[in-house]
């Protein structure tokens, strides 16, 4: 997980707070909106290899990205 500092696991991830989320697919880190708490909590199905939501797969979550050469990109 080379785009975000201190990484954390998904299991520990607060939806009602704003983060970066690593997203495994495409290796980068994505900017949380926590107005997406809820369809989180509704939606979001828990796996081996991470959390998948909204058609991505998470594993981690930090506050902060590793500024050399981290890609980042904010959720639609």
């Amino acid at each position: 997980m080379p785009t975000i500092a201190d990484p954390q696991p998904i299991s520990t991830f607060d939806p009602s707070r704003a983060a970066l989320l690593h997203e495994t697919l495409n290796d980068q880190a994505m900017a949380w909106d926590p107005e997406r708490a809820d369809d989180w909590r509704r939606t979001a199905d828990p796996h081996e290899e991470g959390v998948h939501w909204d058609g991505y797969i998470f594993d981690a979550w930090g506050t902060e990205i590793v500024p050399a050469g981290a890609k980042s990109v904010a959720l639609s």
